[in-house]
């Protein structure tokens, strides 16, 4: 169970929807069940999360000055949001590839810390099982697909 944690943690600390997706795969080999599953897997989440709003919020306004094109995708990201808030910084938590460059920009656009934590930690809360529930769904439909070819013999 300790190695499923761990996996877990470091998994959703530097990816994400692949890596939790992955795991739960392995589930029931790791001795997982959903509840320190979904624990940690919002812990994991939630500190990158955190950790790199802290980086853009200290080191941000340097790296767009010395990449442009930081700066180019990063001013896109800070003009929505000004607009919306809260709803980018929930909305960013579904995007597949953003959540670095998003979480940097939210930390230069000046949200405070604790308005950051308390909406990330809602949009953390809301993508966790989603995440994990589709996962399962995939799971079960492979499964089913996976044991329909060994049983046939044929593989495509």
């Amino acid at each position: 169970m300790f190695l499923g944690i761990l996996l877990v943690l470091l998994g959703t600390f530097f990816e994400g929807e692949i890596s939790l997706t992955a795991i739960v795969w392995f589930r029931e080999s790791l001795q997982l069940g959903w509840a320190p599953l979904a624990a940690t897997a919002w812990v994991g989440t939630y500190a990158y999360d955190l950790l790199v709003f802290e980086l853009g919020r200290r080191y941000g306004r340097a790296l767009r000055a010395r990449y442009p094109w930081i700066e180019k995708r990063a001013g896109k990201m800070l003009g929505y949001m000004a607009q919306y808030p809260t709803f980018f910084v929930v909305m960013l938590r579904f995007q597949i590839g953003f959540r670095t460059l998003a979480n940097g920009a939210v930390g230069q656009s000046g949200m405070a810390r604790g308005r950051f934590a308390w909406v990330n930690a809602l949009a953390v809360s809301l993508w966790v099982p989603f995440v994990l529930s589709v996962a399962e769904v995939f799971r079960q439909i492979g499964g089913t697909i996976l044991e329909g070819v060994l049983a046939s013999g044929s593989f495509l």
